[in-house]
């Protein structure tokens, strides 16, 4: 039934971030979701020490965690991050609870912006002594 198709055809969309591409009377249009992240982007954990947990989460809404897991060396890239604001504010948190020597609880915040974010992990041993 296509191939007599000869009229021109009209689609709304609720008012949303939309761009349309024009080209030999045809239309493409791409519409994005308010809740779709705006771009996506990497966070670089430098000094963390190894065998550290490190959890990331929005600082707006933490229960959007946007990675977590375990330091395997001292400095981690998380790829594919996703940003919901440019600058999105994040929260970092970091613990070395098991082994030795233990490191006491860290929290940071960084801005992810389009060319990614680094953040300084600055850990403290903690000189508890257990008896």
């Amino acid at each position: 039934m296509l191939a007599g198709f000869a009229g021109a055809m009209s689609i709304t969309a609720p008012p949303q971030s939309a761009t349309s591409y024009h080209a030999s009377g045809v239309t493409l249009s791409r519409i994005r979701n308010p809740s779709d992240p705006l771009f996506f982007a990497s966070i670089m954990l430098q000094n963390i020490v190894v065998g550290s947990r490190y959890w990331i989460a929005r600082a707006s809404d933490l229960s959007d965690v946007l990675a977590e897991g375990v330091a395997e060396t001292s400095e981690i890239t998380l790829e594919n991050i996703p940003a919901y604001a440019n600058p999105m504010l994040f929260e970092v948190r970091v613990r070395k609870g098991s082994g030795s020597p233990n490191y006491q609880p860290y929290k940071t915040f960084g801005y992810l912006v389009r060319d990614g974010a680094t953040v300084y992990i600055a850990q403290v041993e903690d000189e508890v002594n257990v008896l």
